[in-house]
């Protein structure tokens, strides 16, 4: 029995390495940025505590999904921000300076599995199954719901580039205070 518990605890490691090593690099990159952050960087360093005790309780006891529900959980949120940061870094503060801008936005939107890996986690808790077959639903909707928010966060419209710039050009242009009549370039009312 120690031979297989021996042989499982690197793989167990590798596991639970990678998600706390994304956290702690999207902490790095959220004090790089901490100019976009300012006093809500607090907040989000609190988040690294999900991640840590993920971390522990997963190598503690690698069976439990608790632990690694808190610890993608922490590891999500902290990316999340991070992405956000870094898009704020490449289309607000320098434009066109940093790479791979519109890739940061994806990321972004972490937190959406971050929070059901919350809700789960809690439904879940102490001792890793569900307190009764009754939460099977609450845990279905939970999933469901996660799923389908984030599928409309990524399918859903968004605002390109030459969308924005023709509706910064129409907040320029003058508007005539007449509906059916339009204005010119001089701002003058035209047509009958």
């Amino acid at each position: 029995m120690a031979h297989t518990r021996r042989a499982l605890r690197p793989s167990v490691l590798l596991l639970a390495l990678a998600p706390m090593l994304v956290a702690i690099g999207s902490v790095v990159l959220d004090l790089v940025l901490f100019e976009f952050f300012g006093a809500f960087l607090l907040a989000v360093l609190s988040l690294l505590v999900y991640a840590g005790v993920g971390f522990v309780l997963a190598l503690r006891l690698p069976r439990h999904p608790v632990g690694w529900l808190l610890l993608w959980a922490g590891a999500l949120f902290e990316l999340s921000f991070a992405a956000s940061g870094y898009a704020w870094a490449a289309f607000i503060r320098v434009p066109g300076t940093l790479p791979l801008g519109e890739f940061a936005l994806l990321p972004g939107l972490a937190w959406i599995p971050a929070l059901g890996c919350l809700f789960i986690a809690i439904m879940l808790f102490p001792t890793g199954r569900l307190p009764s077959p009754r939460w099977r639903l609450p845990l279905a909707f939970v999933v469901m719901t996660t799923t389908l928010l984030l599928a409309a966060n990524l399918l859903g419209p968004r605002a390109s580039r030459s969308r924005r710039s023709s509706s910064l050009r129409a907040l320029r242009r003058p508007r005539c205070r007449i509906p059916w009549r339009s204005a010119d370039s001089s701002g003058r009312c035209s047509g009958t």
